[in-house]
């Protein structure tokens, strides 16, 4: 039997959705002085998107208390991340 499909979310509810999940501050609050370390190794446009990738993926495992991202999150320079999942 198919899978009924959900009703499809707009650009806007997704965005809403975003800004609720990732609120900014706290994620510049937490995860700072990685960004500043980020933007005066003058990384690539590749490797800060990675790098943000990795902030996001881990600020999210965060908040659902979920351990399988932060630890293993790498980009392109080989810089691991330092920040894991706390219990």
């Amino acid at each position: 039997m198919p899978k009924k499909l959900s009703a499809p979310f707009t650009l806007e509810e997704d965005i809403g959705r975003l800004k609720a999940l990732l609120p900014t501050e706290a994620i510049i609050e937490e995860f700072g002085d990685m960004l500043q370390q980020l933007h005066r190794s003058n990384a690539t446009e590749r490797e800060r998107l990675l790098a943000l990738g990795c902030v996001t993926a881990t600020w999210g495992a965060r908040r659902t208390r979920k351990k399988s991202y932060g630890k293993h999150c790498q980009h392109e320079t080989g810089t691991r991340a330092a920040w894991t999942v706390s219990d």
